[in-house]
């Protein structure tokens, strides 16, 4: 086995290159949550508030009273 001299990398300690920063930080970049689209659905996940936890059941009475569900 020959060793080789490693080559310099210099990634630690250093900024790393962002081509998107300058339009986050100015407000011109359109972030997922920004977009809007006509007839668009919604969605959100419900997750259970105990670890491992079977959810058996839901009630989904009060979406179901909501216009467009």
């Amino acid at each position: 086995m020959v060793l080789t001299k490693t080559r310099q990398r210099d990634v630690l300690g250093h900024s790393a290159l962002r081509p998107d920063g300058t339009a986050k930080v100015k407000g011109d970049f359109a972030f997922s949550s920004d977009l809007w689209a006509e007839n668009m659905l919604w969605g959100a996940t419900l997750r259970s508030p105990h670890p491992h936890a079977r959810i058996v059941s839901i009630d989904l009475s009060k979406a179901w009273k909501v216009t467009g569900v």
